[in-house]
């Protein structure tokens, strides 16, 4: 699944690194000291009953992978956008986590405000920027950032996977006191930074073909973890006034259906006005006679 509007970026760029079972080495005679130390450190996740965070994520990537002249191992990285994330979440599927900012990639804006919502059914998912609403999903089958990343999908799920390649850090001057950990995937590389089991930041840098594409960094003014809580007081509530896939996907001609928009086979186009790449109005009827190339695309 998939979310909706640039929500879906973040999405794609948090996708979680292959891990083994957390109870597969416990099955083992001896276990890598690494593991152990890193389910000790997310322990205070499995058994929290709720989660609040307040956190921030700058989303950067490499120009340099888009400049066709440019070489191969060429890196220069620009900030496309920060994104504000505020969760109040409680188990098994209560509260809410909200996304909210905009990203400017390549010169097209993208505005991303963005809730996860759990109620007693399951998880919707809104866009208010588009007052659109989708669900119920499964908890299982929501991806978002937060929900994919360690440890906060020790505290979701309630169980820890160690991620292949986990390796422990050595904690330098802009680290002390802290642990630090880092894996790699198919997709690209993960380093987080904990203190007192609690995240101060975590970097991930998604690779294309061994070339570095995006690094994503996520700063955390506020997380606390709360053992003991009324899981329905984090109940929301849907908004009335927004539309549901449901509504999007109806069938042809019903009301609100996708299909009772588009134009018939062999009726004559609409005198249509866009603005091009100039920033100038140009309207179908000045075309006539002109040999006219649609490029169809969708930016997500």
């Amino acid at each position: 699944m998939f979310l909706t509007t640039a929500f879906a970026v973040a999405t794609v760029l948090f996708q979680e690194p292959h891990t083994h079972d957390h109870d597969h080495a416990e099955h083992t005679h001896q276990e890598d000291p690494v593991h152990t130390a890193y389910k000790k450190a997310l322990a205070p996740y499995r058994e929290a009953a709720a989660l609040h965070l307040n956190g921030t994520l700058e989303i950067h990537i490499n120009s340099a992978a888009f400049d066709q002249t440019a070489a191969a191992d060429a890196v220069k990285m620009e900030k496309i956008g920060t994104l504000a994330s505020t969760v109040k979440w409680a188990k098994p599927h209560y509260g809410s986590l909200k996304v909210q900012g905009m990203i400017d990639f390549l010169g097209f804006e993208q505005k991303v405000d963005v809730e996860s919502m759990g109620l007693e059914d399951g998880v919707y998912i809104l866009d208010h920027d588009a007052k659109m609403i989708d669900g119920p999903h499964p908890l299982g089958e929501v991806s978002d950032p937060m929900v994919d990343l360690q440890p906060f999908r020790s505290f979701i799920f309630g169980k820890t996977e160690v991620p292949n390649g986990l390796k422990q850090l050595k904690a330098d001057d802009a680290h002390a006191g802290m642990q630090g950990w880092t894996w790699e995937s198919d997709q690209g590389q993960v380093e987080c930074w904990m203190k007192d089991g609690i995240p101060a930041s975590m970097k991930i840098e998604m690779k294309e073909g061994g070339r570095l594409m995006q690094r994503m960094v996520l700063g955390f003014s506020k997380v606390e973890l709360a053992k003991e809580v009324d899981a329905k007081s984090y109940l929301g509530k849907l908004p009335k006034d927004y539309s549901t896939m449901d509504e999007l996907e109806a069938e042809d001609g019903e009301a609100g259906g996708i299909d009772a928009s588009l134009l018939a086979v062999g009726v004559e186009a609409p005198d249509v006005k866009l603005t091009d790449m100039n920033d100038q109005e140009v309207s179908l009827a000045s075309l006539e006679g002109k040999t006219v190339l649609l490029n169809f695309w969708f930016y997500h």
